[in-house]
């Protein structure tokens, strides 16, 4: 199972574009400082995952080109 930890290493990925994390019930709003580091990143799915809305207040503020797409469950 995909955890924040398991992405400890996405901030190398300086050319991700997109980013699809739907349904990775272990990642939490600790991957947002590393989505945050993402220069290129334009779209990301955390539907399903445990981040929070305040998390996704925080990437959106850090991020506000990129297309999150987030459900709260």
């Amino acid at each position: 199972q995909l955890s924040a930890k398991g992405l400890a290493s996405l901030p190398q990925l300086k050319n991700l574009q997109e980013l699809n994390l739907y349904k990775a019930a272990k990642v939490n709003d600790e991957v947002i400082p590393l989505l945050a580091q993402l220069p290129n990143l334009k779209w990301v799915d955390l539907t399903g995952t445990q981040a929070t809305q305040a998390g996704i207040a925080k990437l959106k503020q850090a991020k506000p080109a990129c297309k999150i797409v987030w459900e709260k469950q």
